[in-house]
């Protein structure tokens, strides 16, 4: 099962926005108490040099891995067992959509999208500042409740379904409008 993985996932451009800095701060300070755990951070771009050394100076070169994105990402969203996104600011996650999708319990900043993606905190974790000790405690808070927060993230990809539909179907309309 997912719950058994123990590996967290971040997906996403290497790149200030995405504040993937947080994401390791954070994931030093969990990996201190939970030993068995490894990130993925999947992406590329221009901090890539700047996030490697990072790694390096926590000394987390064996727990956490960088890999470039690819198009069988699905792979890594089908095998981790938590999705984190940090970033500063966002359009609409496509990551988060495909995070639950994949059904998996996410954790996230509240940029734009994510509140109404994770129902306001009744479909996942929304984190209340980019504080890495609180980051780490919601990481271990998802996992000490994993179970909860799976049937959270069940209740997410209800309203998801509706939610792409209504979507894909105004923008239908408005394409009609404009004929």
């Amino acid at each position: 099962s997912k719950k058994n993985k123990k590996i967290l996932l971040s997906v996403g451009r290497l790149c200030k926005q995405k504040n993937q800095v947080l994401l390791i701060k954070a994931f030093s300070e969990f990996s201190k108490k939970n030993k068995n755990y490894k990130l993925i951070i999947c992406g590329d771009g221009p901090d890539r040099e700047s996030i490697h050394s990072l790694i390096k100076y926590y000394n987390l070169t064996k727990k956490i891995i960088l890999k470039k994105w690819t198009h069988n990402i699905k792979i890594y969203y089908k095998n981790s067992s938590i999705f984190v996104l940090t970033s500063l600011y966002e359009g609409m996650p496509n990551v988060l959509i495909e995070a639950l999708n994949s059904n998996m319990p996410c954790i996230s900043s509240k940029v734009s999208g994510v509140s109404d993606l994770l129902l306001n905190g009744r479909g996942g974790l929304i984190l209340k500042n980019y504080d890495s000790t609180h980051l780490a405690k919601s990481i271990n808070k998802v996992i000490k409740n994993y179970d909860i927060y799976l049937k959270k993230t069940k209740l997410s990809k209800i309203y998801l379904n509706r939610y792409e539909i209504n979507n894909a179907s105004s923008k239908y309309f408005k394409l009609l409008k404009n004929v």
